[in-house]
């Protein structure tokens, strides 16, 4: 759909020029819980495991276990911060990630890996937006780890000026590649935001033509 071929490199290769994803760890006494035949029950974190995983003691009988980090979470509720939470998450999303390759022209390109972020952060939510740290990454991915490229990633929320319901119906969908053509810029709906890669004024003017696009249907009465 966008001219790129895309290859998996073998699990363990490693991109050029971006920083290696550090295991997520859990602080001893920490309060958790952790997943028992597809339930989740109170635990505390007594260390990380020699393997990969996370010794706990389980709430209910004070029994020791290691259990897989993708098994563990922070409690609903509790008075740890969202962003350390979601920053866990993110590092067991990427403890497992791979290296995709696009070939292909840089236009192209760019469209593709922004359409591969957009779908990965659908499913993975805060995956290249929740933190600053996550979105200095998802900078690095558009660049392809070249600080030269003068391209930027942009996520914009949807509201406002961008009705998100109609971004994402098969007019806004049309309305999105049209404005890629013409503003040289490549864009893609990702539930209530809107990714942009481009040039700052690229990305300034595929607002512009989205807007307008949005203005005529809505006073065309559709």
């Amino acid at each position: 759909e966008t001219g790129c071929l895309m290859l998996w490199l073998p699990p363990g290769s490693t991109a050029p020029n971006r920083s290696a994803v550090t295991s997520p760890s859990w602080k001893a006494g920490t309060a958790v819980e952790a997943l028992y035949r597809g339930s989740w029950h109170a635990a505390v974190v007594v260390g990380p495991a020699d393997s990969s995983g996370v010794n706990i003691t389980w709430g209910y009988n004070g029994s020791s276990a290691e259990v897989p980090e993708e098994e563990v979470r922070l409690p609903e509720g509790s008075s740890s911060t969202s962003g350390k939470s979601l920053q866990h998450r993110r590092q067991v999303w990427l403890k497992t990630a791979r290296v995709l390759v696009a070939v292909g022209p840089d236009r192209a390109r760019l469209s593709c890996v922004l359409r591969i972020m957009a779908a990965s952060e659908t499913l993975c939510p805060g995956l290249w937006t929740g933190s600053q740290q996550a979105q200095e990454e998802a900078q690095v991915e558009v660049r392809d780890g070249d600080d030269v490229v003068p391209y930027c990633l942009e996520a914009v929320s949807n509201g406002g000026d961008l009705d998100a319901q109609w971004l994402r119906s098969s007019e806004g969908l049309s309305s999105i590649r049209s404005a890629e053509l013409a503003a040289a810029c490549a864009l893609q709906s990702s539930g209530l935001q809107l990714f942009l890669a481009g040039l700052d004024l690229d990305r300034e003017r595929a607002q512009e033509y989205l807007r307008w696009a949005q203005l005529s249907r809505r006073n065309s009465g559709s």
